[in-house]
């Protein structure tokens, strides 16, 4: 996984439920997770908060960051990405992922062709399978939403 390779800190931008954010904090990561979504915020918390994992929560658009760090590795998984509608959203977001990138640094964006009925949920998720990549042997956990 490419958080193993870094140091410093994380940042996961439009986390919602911090689906990626736990795993990366149980393995000894610093995370800040960003979300314009307060209830997803609040779940996210509740996750992590049960698990005793210290993590930061800010609730900001992800278009319009004001953040006081700077990261060697952002994301953004998940169908996060496809509710940015507009060529000026993916502009402006993707403008705030430079801004806050160090040089050299990574940034790993997560897309898949989700179908109308995901997007538009809003219910939680479900575990569906794993699976070991052929190609580089890594482990990969597949997450549903419910609709």
């Amino acid at each position: 996984m490419e958080a193993a390779n870094k140091s410093g800190i994380i940042l996961d931008l439009a986390c919602g439920t911090g689906r990626a954010t736990i795993p990366l904090a149980e393995a000894g990561h610093s995370l800040i997770e960003v979300d314009i979504h307060s209830p997803m915020l609040q779940e996210a918390q509740k996750k992590a908060e049960a698990l005793k994992l210290s993590v930061k929560w800010v609730e900001q658009d992800c278009t319009k960051l004001d953040l006081k760090v700077k990261s060697d590795f952002i994301y953004i998984v998940g169908n996060s990405f496809h509710h940015f509608l507009t060529n000026d959203e993916q502009h402006s977001f993707l403008h705030c992922v430079y801004t806050y990138l160090n040089d050299g640094g990574t940034f790993i964006v997560g897309i898949r062709f989700p179908s109308i009925e995901e997007l538009t949920s809003t219910e939680a998720e479900e575990y569906w399978k794993s699976y070991q990549d052929s190609d580089t042997g890594f482990m990969t956990d597949v997450y549903r939403q419910l609709l």
